[in-house]
């Protein structure tokens, strides 16, 4: 019986290790998942600010991952590790590999979640890029535009001057003729 209890207590103890180690990884992890969710003051800030506002989606993804990575804590803290197993480690054995697969699948969501927010950062900046040399463009072009049409307006002025001179020499060139014609009909 005493045999019976000592191993009892072993398996405590070895399981309240195995708990804090538990404690720690997801404490990281739930580190992780709040470094994910970017500027948690700010989100904080903005959830008073606009509290009718539904949850973006990082928001929720963020809120997600903290949610199971807490519910996963519950259920961590009682697995036992490889070095505390006894005659019944098989058994145990098989919920600890689920478990360590599920923080296992945690962690890699979480670099996947940082990794995709660090391509959509990027694809954001590529588009500013984009759209500052368009608006760049836009505005050369609005430039060259308007020089454009001050120098057509020019031409057009000159045209128009030089066709009322063009009326008023063939006007002046008519009289003429029919001076001329008049005085040679006198003649």
């Amino acid at each position: 019986m005493s045999g019976g209890s000592g191993d009892d207590g072993q398996q405590r103890q070895c399981r309240r290790g195995v708990a804090v180690a538990a404690d720690v990884e997801l404490g990281a992890a739930l580190a992780l998942a709040d470094m994910a969710a970017g500027s948690g003051a700010s989100a904080v800030v903005a959830a008073q600010n606009h509290a009718a506002e539904e949850m973006t989606d990082d928001e929720e993804t963020a809120a997600s991952t903290r949610l199971s990575l807490r519910l996963g804590r519950v259920g961590v803290g009682v697995v036992q590790s490889p070095s505390c197993s006894s005659s019944s480690g098989a058994a145990a054995a098989h919920p600890r590999h689920i478990m360590l697969t599920e923080a296992e699948k945690e962690a890699k969501r979480l670099r996947r979640v940082l990794a995709n927010r660090e391509s959509a950062r990027q694809t954001i900046l590529r588009r500013q890029a984009v759209r500052d040399e368009l608006a760049r463009k836009v505005a050369d072009l609005s430039s060259q535009n308007a020089t454009m049409k001050k120098e057509k307006d020019v031409v057009m002025k000159e045209y128009l001057s030089l066709k009322e001179t063009n009326e008023q020499l063939k006007a002046a060139e008519q009289a003429h003729h029919h001076h001329h014609l008049r005085l040679s009909s006198l003649f």
